[in-house]
């Protein structure tokens, strides 16, 4: 019709509002694994490649890349996520976050080759016990076949899922079949000593004293012995549990509990190879009255930086 116009509307769209902030919306999930505790993984419905590692910040990491896979954006982190780490993205665009699923489980540094046990209390899988929950084998954590064993049932320890496995101090132990454990041997521990009597063992080698923990002089002092008494420490409080590092590495062995300064000395230079736990090593004796969550045997002595990372996955993993 003559000098009539049409006028047609055009969509608002805001970008913001609504594009972006539905998009971030729809999100599937946001993970880090265990394979890889640098990567926080996101899957979206669509993909937006034109988004980079600038387009979001994680509280406490560094985002040092981002790339896409199809509707997968992995985010690269310049820090090694932790067992306990809590992370929460946020989209740059629209300020929104998301809460990462953290299923980081232990330091990968563990499985290096270094270790050679791993005993873990509360990983069931690793534990076989009767319905009085007696132990019969601990088994390393590995699969090494370096397994903690005790037959007769009445020298078993008691497991308890709160506070790990109970070594009575009157015949209770445990030990593996052999294996070379060769200085240096780094061992970390954690657990406590119920109660404390001289020259009792916390841990032996596969014979007498080949590298022990020993309750000695006053209450509650231990040392390191492989042919030679050194690292005395006090710090190692009865019924309080701890994280013992010990060192057997000769003139440079170390007894370092919890974050206290480590003691130093000469223990000797008897090679463990093997393993007794709650006992003197071959001749069955000096039982201790200990209570055990954790134990890594390491076949190397380990730096500043290694230390660190499993120090605090133990003291996390065991609510220290």
């Amino acid at each position: 019709m003559p000098g009539l116009s049409v006028r047609r509307s055009l969509p608002v769209f805001d970008d913001d509002a609504f594009s972006w902030a539905a998009w971030w919306a729809s999100l599937v999930s946001a993970t880090v694994e265990q394979a890889a505790p640098t990567h926080v993984v996101m899957t979206f419905p669509t993909a937006q490649p034109s988004l980079g590692a600038s387009d979001f910040t994680i509280a406490g990491f560094t985002i040092i890349s981002a790339s896409w896979s199809g509707a997968v954006l992995t985010l690269v982190l310049a820090e090694t996520v932790a067992l306990g780490d809590i992370l929460v993205v946020t989209f740059v665009t629209t300020g929104g976050t998301v809460a990462v699923t953290n299923n980081v489980t232990h330091p990968l540094i563990i499985e290096d080759g270094n270790t050679v046990a791993w005993f873990d209390h509360d990983y069931i899988p690793s534990i076989t016990m009767d319905a009085a929950l007696r132990v019969s084998q601990w088994n390393d954590r590995l699969g090494s076949g370096h397994d903690l064993l005790q037959a007769n049932g009445a020298d078993q320890p008691l497991w308890s899922f709160a506070n790990g496995v109970l070594f009575d101090g009157v015949s209770e132990y445990m030990k593996c079949v052999g294996f070379p454990f060769v200085q240096p041997e780094f061992i970390y521990f954690v657990g406590r000593q119920v109660t404390w009597t001289f020259t009792d063992r916390i841990f032996d080698g596969n014979i007498d004293s080949g590298g022990a923990s020993i309750q000695s002089a006053i209450t509650p002092e231990i040392n390191l012995y492989a042919g030679n008494v050194a690292s005395i420490n006090n710090n190692f409080i009865l019924n309080i549990f701890a994280i013992l590092r010990c060192l057997f590495n000769g003139v440079n062995s170390s007894l370092q509990v919890n974050q206290t300064a480590p003691t130093l000395g000469n223990c000797g230079v008897d090679n463990m190879n093997g393993f007794t736990l709650g006992s003197r090593g071959s001749t069955l004796s000096f039982y201790s009255n200990v209570q055990v969550k954790e134990i890594i045997l390491r076949n190397v002595a380990d730096g500043v930086g290694v230390q660190a990372q499993i120090y605090n996955y133990l003291q996390t993993a065991n609510g220290l």
